[in-house]
C-alpha cells in the first residue's frame, strides 16, 4: 500500500465552446413563429386603432422582425418568411402573411 495521495485535477471533458459575452445568443424556429405571429396579429390590429397607418410601413415592421432572425435564428426559415412577405405584398397590398390570413379566415368564417 501507498500512503501517496494523488493531487491531479481530473481531466474534465471538453465542453462546447461559450459564446463570446456580446454575441447575440441563437434563436429557435419556435420563438420566430411567435414572433411574427404575433407581429402578423398586430399588423392585422393595427388599422382597428389608427385608420391611416401606411400598409408599407407595417410591411417593413414585419421584413424588420424576420431580418432579425436572419442574422440571429433560423436563417433559411426566415428567408423564405421575407420572400413569402414580398409575394403577398406585392399580390395582395398585405402587410404580413398572418395578416392576409386573418383577413381572408375572418371575411369567411366571421
Amino acid at each position: 500500500m501507498s500512503n501517496v495521495v494523488d493531487f491531479r485535477k481530473a481531466q474534465k471533458k471538453k465542453a462546447e465552446p461559450k459564446p463570446a459575452p456580446g454575441a447575440p445568443k441563437r434563436r429557435s424556429a419556435a420563438e420566430f413563429a411567435m414572433a411574427v405571429g404575433l407581429t402578423g396579429v398586430a399588423i392585422f390590429l393595427a388599422p382597428t386603432l389608427w385608420t391611416g397607418v401606411p400598409v408599407h410601413l407595417l410591411a417593413v415592421v414585419n421584413l424588420l422582425v424576420a431580418a432579425v432572425y436572419v442574422q440571429q435564428g433560423p436563417r433559411l426559415l426566415a428567408i423564405l418568411w421575407i420572400a413569402l412577405s414580398f409575394a403577398v405584398l406585392a399580390v395582395f397590398s398585405e402587410a404580413s402573411p398572418v395578416a392576409y390570413a386573418l383577413g381572408v379566415a375572418f371575411a369567411t368564417f366571421g
